[in-house]
């Protein structure tokens, strides 16, 4: 064999060394990171994987009882009655979906329409705001049309800043839930149905009523919110709120592999 051909023996064998060389060190890598993603899966992130499988697996829900109601006992016909003080009233809250409403622009130009002002303004005040340069000796019709423009005016800033503020909670990106209006009515409800955009929901809600408004808040209290807790504070609210708040209840349950609740016999 001439030198030539043992030479090219020599360089062809190195050659299959090398990629056999360049294959384990890839293997081993490959190898390495499999190791390290199964530590990071089964070890570091364990816990999370196996909660949000006993999530979609097992039902949990805490239940809230209902507020109690506050009566007094009232002499009809001769016969005693109750009158209720304090009770609840069942209302919706609307919300929304961002990330699934495609024009958070006219959404919520057509929101305001049904909607209106989340907060009535006194117009008393605003309005002696606004008229309060105009003087006495000012001719009386041209100062009705100066307040009738001023006022106009202000009601138009004041529903852009209310359609803005519906728009940017409907425009973010992303986002899974965002509250828009609570108590709404039923002709409410029925005109944002009647919209048909998707992106839109309602939650229903418990609101206290207090039928008697007159007697005052320092009579009956209110019912809030205390940190996360809702309480009754101060008044009748306050005085008996152990004894309306009730007992929380638990629900256990498992779901099958289709998520349906697994009835317990």
């Amino acid at each position: 064999m001439s030198w030539q051909q043992n030479r090219r023996t020599y360089f062809g064998r190195t050659d299959d060394y090398g990629r056999i060389k360049v294959l384990a060190v890839f293997f081993m890598i490959f190898f390495i990171v499999i190791v390290i993603r199964l530590f990071d899966l089964q070890i570091l992130k364990g816990g999370f994987y196996e909660a949000l499988a006993m999530g979609q697996h097992e039902l949990y829900q805490k239940l809230f009882p209902e507020r109690g109601s506050i009566y007094v006992v009232e002499e009809r016909n001769g016969k005693p009655s109750l009158f209720p003080l304090v009770t609840n009233q069942e209302l919706s809250m609307l919300y929304a979906v961002p990330k699934d409403i495609t024009d958070a622009s006219s959404t919520a130009a057509a929101l305001f329409g049904i909607l209106g002002f989340e907060k009535k303004a006194d117009m008393e005040e605003v309005e002696k705001e606004l008229f309060k340069d105009i003087a006495t000796s000012t001719n009386p019709k041209l100062a009705a049309e100066i307040k009738q423009i001023r006022r106009e005016k202000w009601l138009e800033e004041q529903k852009g800043l209310e359609i803005e503020k519906f728009n940017a909670a409907l425009s973010k990106p992303g986002d899974p839930y965002e509250p828009i209006r609570h108590r709404l009515s039923e002709e409410q409800m029925g005109k944002v149905k009647d919209l048909e955009v998707k992106g839109l929901a309602f939650k229903p809600e418990t609101w206290r009523f207090y039928p008697e408004k007159g007697m005052g808040g320092q009579v009956f209290g209110f019912w809030g919110f205390n940190g996360e807790d809702r309480n009754g504070t101060y008044g009748l609210e306050g005085y008996f709120n152990d004894i309306l708040s009730g007992q929380f209840g638990e629900l256990r349950s498992e779901r099958d592999p289709w998520g349906n609740i697994i009835a317990i016999g």
